[in-house]
């Protein structure tokens, strides 16, 4: 957390199939040096591929912590040999900072986005809408060093468009230089128009 070890946090380690869904095989709690170890762990190749997680609050055995991202990922372990030694990752869980609007904010639409930068070397960030029918097309396309995103509009989605008076919550996904990826904490915002 903000380049010192953390001790005591739990981590998971999960198999995943391959662009689908991932099932926690084992979890592991940091040492004094935020070092972790699944001594463990079963062959997995082909189809599934095994990453190490860590999830803010109960899905991680973790107690919720507003200076920690939501969840971070490390990229995925491919062709794993039971008994192979392999480094699952090392990251920072320090949380993107939201800055504005606010948590729950009601704004007209186009509005700015805001978020402050973790200091991490290497990081980038991607702003998202949840917004489920919009298929990705109003959320920044590629991330970047930029601390804010310009939201266009409601007609952002080809088809329907975000409705007005409607809560729809954002958030910023971080990119480690090292190819893991973490999600900050989640506001909600109402747009007037």
């Amino acid at each position: 957390y903000q380049g010192t070890p953390v001790s005591g946090l739990n981590v998971q380690l999960e198999v995943c199939l391959i662009g689908g869904s991932c099932e926690v095989k084992e979890r592991a709690a940091t040492d004094g040096n935020g070092l972790y170890d699944f001594p463990y762990a079963p062959t997995y190749n082909g189809a599934f591929a095994y990453q190490v997680t860590y999830r803010n609050g109960s899905q991680g055995d973790n107690p919720p912590d507003s200076r920690y991202v939501l969840v971070w990922q490390e990229p995925p372990i491919f062709d794993y040999d039971y008994a192979q030694r392999v480094d699952g990752g090392s990251f920072d869980i320090g949380n993107v900072e939201l800055s504005s609007p606010a948590d729950n904010a009601v704004i007209p639409s186009p509005a700015t986005f805001t978020w402050q930068s973790r200091g991490v070397q290497g990081d980038r960030y991607q702003w998202f809408i949840d917004a489920t029918f919009d298929s990705g097309s109003c959320d920044q396309q590629e991330p970047g060093t930029n601390t804010s995103f310009e939201f266009s509009g409601l007609g952002c989605s080809i088809f329907p468009e975000l409705s007005p008076n409607e809560p729809y919550p954002w958030y910023v996904v971080v990119h480690g230089e090292g190819g893991g990826s973490g999600q900050s904490q989640m506001r909600t915002v109402t747009f007037t128009r």
